[in-house]
């Protein structure tokens, strides 16, 4: 029975492995970045692959089409029509690359039931093995959270020193825009070049906060680390 379950984490190593092949296969064929313009035109962001931030422009005629108590908003309402041709541009080339179909018709029951290659085996560390109901409810747990978004995410708030803090921009845990502040009073005589300055100023001070943050651990090596322990589980029983 040991055996027959060794086997069967085989199978199971050789479908992850298979379904992190096409995901990231599905990644290289997202556009690494798109470009989003506010309703008045007054405003274009660049966001890059995860929808980071990357550039703001703001025309230096700017306020021929905004007040300056929209400035903030339409910095926002840009990186959102950013992210948006960001999404349609990825999902054309996705489709064009037949990624997705390749994974849509992945099953385990394609992979034949055999021990995983030593060169695919997971590292295993000297921690002392887990009991095997512990194990299973970890992996039921991690594919349930596999691709969900995380809950109560982090913000982090950049002010534009050149700006004496009245410019402030709010980054994501993956450095999208979250909300951006522009005083009326300091924007209303300033070019479209020193408002673009001062926003990115406020954001690099804000990817310098964001980048202080620990990467949390992947799906897939929470899964390779529940998959060496099970290993090391079954083996002691078989011995």
């Amino acid at each position: 029975m040991n055996d027959e379950l060794l086997l069967e984490i085989g199978r199971f190593h050789a479908y992850a492995q298979s379904m992190k092949q096409e995901l990231d296969a599905l990644a290289a064929a997202t556009s690494d970045q798109a470009t989003g313009t506010d309703s008045t035109g007054a405003v274009t962001v660049t966001v890059g692959q995860r929808n980071e931030l990357l550039e703001v422009q703001v025309l230096d005629k700017w306020n021929q089409n905004l007040q300056p108590d929209q400035l903030g908003e339409a910095i926002v309402q840009a990186a959102r029509y950013a992210e948006i041709a960001k999404v349609t541009e990825s999902a054309e080339s996705v489709a064009d690359s037949g990624a997705l179909n390749r994974l849509m018709n992945i099953r385990p029951g394609g992979f034949p039931a055999a021990p995983i290659e030593p060169s695919l085996m997971p590292v295993a560390d000297q921690r002392p093995s887990p009991p095997l109901d512990q194990l299973i409810d970890a992996a039921l747990t991690a594919s349930e959270q596999a691709g969900r978004p995380p809950e109560n995410q982090n913000v982090y708030v950049g002010e534009s020193e050149t700006a004496e803090g009245w410019v402030t921009i709010t980054l994501s845990e993956t450095g999208s825009v979250m909300d951006c502040t522009v005083a009326p009073y300091w924007a209303a005589d300033r070019s479209g070049s020193s408002i673009s300055w001062a926003v990115d100023e406020a954001a690099t001070e804000a990817r310098r906060k964001l980048s202080h943050v620990a990467t949390q651990k992947s799906t897939t090596a929470e899964l390779d680390r529940i998959i060496s322990d099970a290993i090391g589980v079954l083996t002691k029983l078989s011995k």
